[in-house]
């Protein structure tokens, strides 16, 4: 990889730029942010898988959580000293896997998971249990009560597992922070429910991550329904169109330093009463994704042809997640201004539903004008379709410095 240009706009298009200072920044922030109880970070990989953004995260002291023998087997060769094996369908193949070094922390979902792994390991293995935050046959995250009891009861007579601490995770981009709290007081529940002496190797409280970064909105069940009848039900989409307009600045008002400094005096309450249930004190595990990569990778893309109040573009919205579940926002960077204005921005491909906003900021697109799609970083590299048109290739931007991966001098 070599240094070949300083000019965003003079690469084809489309594009990552990924930005190593932005995404280091906020690991600085979350670290500020998070510092008592002492906490590990544990970045999400499924997040994003980028090589070079997992080797930067590995060099400035983050630790890597997967969900599969294939993260786990990069995670280890990026070299991360401590990894986190998460999961709801573990294999025996991947128990194993994670048995063969001292480096894991095998997160346990349920109690045939945990009988399957006593069973394949000979030696001492660090385990968590993960709570079903929901109370529900229908939810398939995690122990409810009286699984979890009885898994507590079994790894303090095991001589092979070691119960290392409890672990619950509330979902993908969490807005309101009274999510964590509600899962944070199940937690309590669930340890007072068990005698203190089953907590003498407890070492953690894993709360996942689910945090939000700026540059990108949830959408609502009514848009997501507007994306794929785009065209069947376009009055409603103007209206819809208009409050989007309306909204977009206050939605851009979201301070991620205001929830998460929120968010950790709330955690910090919650771990006085469970250092007193355990005896001792207990470390923060957190698994941050798209607070670290969210808005540390934007899409460039051109605009190809326009027809009416519609534009079309060189990348597919399918580069998120198979689907878009985000409201992005886009931006004019061939001519920005602080004008907003309505149109429906469209990928190239042969479905009305590839459709990535009804608004950018910018004057009004032309043929050949570049858009900035912001905060691409979360479940977009890591996750992408490949169908019809060819995988943005990906520019890592350090300060001044821009260097296009992959190419040689």
């Amino acid at each position: 990889m070599s240094i070949i240009n300083k000019k965003v706009s003079s690469f084809a298009t489309p594009f990552y730029l990924f930005d190593c200072i932005r995404m280091l920044d906020n690991i600085t922030r979350l670290r500020n942010l998070f510092s008592y109880p002492e906490t590990d970070f544990f970045y999400s990989l499924k997040t994003n898988d980028f090589i070079p953004l997992l080797r930067l995260l590995e060099k400035n002291g983050m630790q890597c959580e997967v969900e599969s023998s294939k993260g786990l087997e990069l995670a280890r060769k990026i070299g991360f000293r401590k990894i986190i094996f998460n999961g709801v369908a573990k294999t025996s193949a991947e128990l194993e896997l994670a048995c063969k070094k001292n480096d894991c922390i095998v997160i346990i979902d349920n109690l045939d998971e945990l009988y399957a792994l006593e069973n394949i390991t000979k030696n001492k293995i660090q385990v968590g249990l993960r709570i079903g935050i929901v109370q529900s046959h229908m939810y398939k995250f995690g122990m409810q009560k009286e699984d979890f009891i009885e898994a507590v009861e079994y790894i303090y007579a095991s001589e092979i597992l070691d119960l290392g601490g409890f672990h619950f995770h509330v979902g993908s981009f969490v807005l309101d922070i009274m999510v964590f709290k509600r899962a944070l007081t199940k937690l309590s529940d669930y340890m007072h429910s068990v005698p203190k002496k089953f907590f003498e190797s407890v070492k953690f409280i894993n709360i996942g991550g689910g945090f939000p970064c700026e540059g990108k909105i949830k959408k609502t069940i009514f848009e997501k329904i507007l994306d794929t009848y785009v065209f069947r039900y376009s009055f409603v989409n103007m209206l819809l169109l208009r409050e989007e307009q309306k909204n977009k600045y206050e939605k851009e008002q979201f301070d991620s330093e205001v929830y998460l400094s929120s968010l950790s005096k709330i955690i910090q309450e919650y771990f006085k009463d469970y250092c007193k249930m355990v005896g001792h004190k207990v470390n923060l595990f957190l698994e941050p994704g798209t607070v670290i990569s969210g808005n540390a990778f934007d899409v460039y893309a051109k605009v190809v042809r326009i027809k009416r109040n519609m534009v079309f573009l060189d990348v597919s919205r399918f580069i998120e997640h198979g689907y878009m579940i985000y409201n992005h926002f886009i931006y004019n960077y061939t001519r920005p201004s602080n004008e907003i204005n309505s149109a429906l921005i469209f990928g190239p491909l042969g479905t009305n539903n590839d459709l990535f906003s009804r608004v950018y900021q910018g004057e009004r697109l032309q043929v050949g004008d570049i858009v900035r799609i912001a905060s691409m970083g979360a479940y977009t590299y890591s996750t992408r379709k490949s169908f019809v048109k060819s995988q943005p290739t990906v520019l890592i931007k350090k300060g001044d410095f821009i260097a296009l991966y992959g190419k040689k001098r």
